[in-house]
């Protein structure tokens, strides 16, 4: 092969592959939003309430409170705003929620591990709630 074969050759596979890369069409449509379940009281037990494009943090959510037009369906939380904010981490082992409050009825901490655990997402089965140095261990949802 002459010199010239070769240096074309090379010349040819150089501009071959450097060429522009097509991305394709960018996304469209509209974003999907976040959903966010909770757990509220009801006079018969807990309640399934969906909320959209809220902030992560379902302990606060839950402190807060019922919307206005959830407590027109008498929806309220037994969830105090001391409770909040709250760490949670996420295992394959379960979750772990680091709580403001320790002052929590069994109503309160129904919702907060009924919540937890529905908005999972690493297969979480049970909760761990911590504060103040206590720990209520292996907590699972029966609303």
């Amino acid at each position: 092969m002459g010199k010239r074969v070769l240096i074309a050759l090379l010349v040819l596979a150089a501009l071959t592959g450097s060429g522009v890369i097509s991305g394709g069409s960018p996304p469209s449509g509209p974003a999907v939003p976040e959903v966010r379940t909770l757990y509220f009281v009801s006079s018969t037990g807990l309640v399934v309430v969906k909320r959209v494009d809220v902030p992560a943090d379902v302990v606060t959510l839950l402190a807060q409170g019922p919307n206005e037009t959830e407590r027109a369906r008498g929806l309220s939380t037994q969830v105090p705003a001391s409770a909040a904010p709250a760490e949670i981490q996420y295992s394959r082992q379960g979750a772990e929620v680091s709580l403001g409050s320790t002052d929590l009825s069994q109503v309160a901490i129904d919702q907060i591990v009924c919540t937890v655990l529905v908005n999972q997402g690493e297969g979480a089965s049970s909760v761990t709630l911590r504060a103040a140095g206590r720990a209520l261990t292996n907590l699972t949802c029966h609303p």
